[in-house]
């Protein structure tokens, strides 16, 4: 499992950083590509933090810390989010993982939030889903709603369309990944062993959750082989062509605050601290409310991970 995340880093940041390794001799595809998927965070999100952070029982307990800059080389939060848009639907961020990035220790702390994780959504100010937030409000709501829930600031943030993964992989000739569950979904057959996966079938495969004896935990970690296979392709590309063409898939389906030139800093400052990748677990349990399922976190699991990820961005 180490193996796995010393290669990942970031999940979404390797989609980018890994690309932009071999496209950093040609500098203006790589700048270019930057610019058009540069999307800074509207005013609204500072609105939504300066109002309801500080009435987070959480929050209450510990200083916020303030903003770090990747241009001043220090530790930096980021989060990632997946969004699944079906027909017809606003689209919700199926993945959250929230990195904290530190370059004095060369380390890097990554966790998943569970899509079914309870808490108060920003803004609207109800109880739902934390992957519900990004219907209601997008990402700046998203961000916001996971500043409530872990009580740290979120820097940076990287948004990916999860149909572009399918465009990514189909560009690639397709990934191979080992298969631990035997399944059936949207049409598609998932025996166990090593499995050969076009994009339309690698969707799919990250998509199930509900036959999996290990619900969303389970989704979690075959995202997480998807996302190896997608990297470990990437990593052996020659190909200009067939990288401008990533680039292209790239560009249509990623958004971030990073610029570029933050871009170049995460690549060769912070390399280091994202090889070097320890994972945290936030704990709870699952509970039906009103006849919908809930993944319950106590206010004592929230301070604890609150306390963990702070210190690692104070070390």
């Amino acid at each position: 499992m180490r193996r796995l995340f010393s290669f990942i880093g970031i999940v979404i940041v390797i989609m980018f950083v890994a690309t932009g390794f071999y496209l950093y001799y040609l500098y203006d595809t790589s700048r270019e590509l930057s610019n058009h998927i540069y999307d800074p965070l509207p005013i609204i999100h500072q609105a939504y933090t300066d109002s309801e952070l500080m009435n987070n029982p959480v929050q209450q307990k510990i200083e916020q810390l303030d903003e770090q800059q990747v241009m001043k080389h220090q530790p930096f939060t980021i989060l990632i989010m997946g969004v699944d848009r079906r027909s017809g639907d606003k689209g919700r961020s199926d993945v959250l993982m929230a990195a904290t990035v530190n370059p004095n220790d060369q380390s890097t702390r990554m966790m998943n939030i569970p899509r079914d994780t309870r808490t108060t959504i920003i803004g609207p100010d109800i109880e739902d889903k934390v992957n519900h937030a990004y219907a209601y409000g997008g990402a700046a709501m998203t961000i916001a709603t996971v500043e409530h829930l872990l009580g740290i600031p979120i820097d940076y943030y990287i948004q990916v369309d999860m149909e572009g993964f399918q465009q990514i992989i189909d560009t690639l000739g397709g990934i191979e990944v080992n298969n631990t569950l035997d399944f059936q979904y949207e049409g598609h057959k998932f025996p166990l062993g090593p499995l050969a996966l076009e994009g339309n079938e690698a969707l799919a495969y990250v998509r199930m959750r509900y036959d999996d004896p290990q619900g969303d935990l389970g989704r979690n970690e075959r995202q997480k082989l998807v996302i190896q296979a997608v990297v470990d392709q990437l990593q052996q590309i020659q190909s200009v062509f067939k990288l401008n063409k990533i680039a292209k898939a790239i560009e249509k389906n990623v958004k971030t605050n990073l610029t570029f030139d933050e871009w170049k800093k995460v690549g060769v400052d912070y390399r280091e601290a994202l090889n070097h990748v320890e994972t945290e677990m936030l704990k709870g349990h699952g509970q039906m409310i009103e006849g919908i399922y809930y993944y319950i976190v106590t206010d004592e699991e929230k301070l604890r991970i609150t306390e963990r990820l702070r210190l690692h961005l104070d070390g």
